[in-house]
């Protein structure tokens, strides 16, 4: 009961919390997969009880779609994948993978279902890789500004080689999906085959851990960034969504270069890392 104050009188609700953590993880149970599921259950069935919301964005996950880029045999994956093979006892990145796939899932069965949904509220899933991008806050505690304060900060990001995708690309993603005649369905499917209205947003390939740290260091001369050792090679080619021109981003995102030093811009302006300038050594 505690979301149906928030949505009352609203159109439209973005979900969009979920517990991203990847490391300490003591019991996967209860620190990611019952909040992430029981979160969007709560969520969602306190906006199908509205009678003045018409829609609803998730912000899924491409752990959704996967467990290892390798699930596929090579092939890409697109909006018609989802992750069957994570495990709670895989490990902390991993059980992350399984509540999103279970938290998306969830979300589909409440949009399909006639019981649940009297109202024919019809939703999208966003389905981002690693967030990258300038943030808005000081804030230092999530996983990307945690990997970025890292590599400004003389140190080498535990996070490897990873795709990646820009928040404000993300966001854009959100708010097409509600505003886009036709974006949004699962009203009556309860399969979770409602495959064509998730959206994948990320850059094809992984980005190299290596390459971050050679664009820091060639854009901050000054400052000592450590040298990254791993493949410089491009890695085969991930994802490959085949619906992101119903949201007109096809072909639209944001280069991965672009978002992650204009994010260690924004986070140097805003003083939330403290880089360590090579004459310090």
């Amino acid at each position: 009961q505690a979301f149906e104050a928030c949505v009352e009188g609203a159109d439209v609700l973005f979900h969009t919390a979920s517990p991203f953590v990847t490391t300490d993880i003591v019991d996967p149970l209860a620190q990611l997969v019952l909040p992430a599921v029981q979160g969007t259950e709560n969520a969602v069935k306190a906006a199908l009880k509205s009678p003045t919301i018409k829609k609803i964005i998730l912000t899924s996950s491409i752990a959704a779609t996967m467990s290892s880029a390798l699930d596929k045999n090579g092939d890409c994956f697109d909006h018609s994948d989802w992750n069957a093979k994570s495990t709670l006892d895989s490990g902390g990145l991993d059980a992350y993978r399984l509540s999103k796939t279970k938290a998306e899932k969830k979300f589909w069965e409440l949009l399909g279902s006639s019981s649940s949904n009297p109202n024919k509220v019809s939703g999208a899933a966003i389905l981002p890789s690693f967030i990258v991008g300038p943030p808005r806050s000081r804030r230092t505690d999530g996983e990307s500004t945690t990997f970025m304060k890292m590599a400004l900060g003389g140190a080498l990001p535990y996070r490897g080689d990873t795709p990646m995708c820009d928040v404000r690309d993300v966001a854009t993603a959100h708010l097409r999906a509600w505003e886009t005649p036709g974006a949004t369905g699962g009203v009556g499917n309860t399969e979770h085959t409602s495959i064509e209205f998730r959206y994948i947003i990320s850059s094809a390939r992984a980005v190299r851990r290596t390459s971050v740290l050679s664009w820091l260091a060639d854009q901050y001369p000054k400052l000592s960034i450590v040298k990254g050792e791993g493949l410089t090679t491009e890695s085969q080619v991930i994802f490959c969504p085949k619906n992101l021109a119903a949201l007109g981003l096809d072909g639209n995102l944001r280069d991965a270069k672009q978002s992650l030093l204009e994010m260690a811009e924004a986070m140097l302006a805003l003083r939330s890392v403290s880089p360590i300038q090579k004459q310090e050594l």
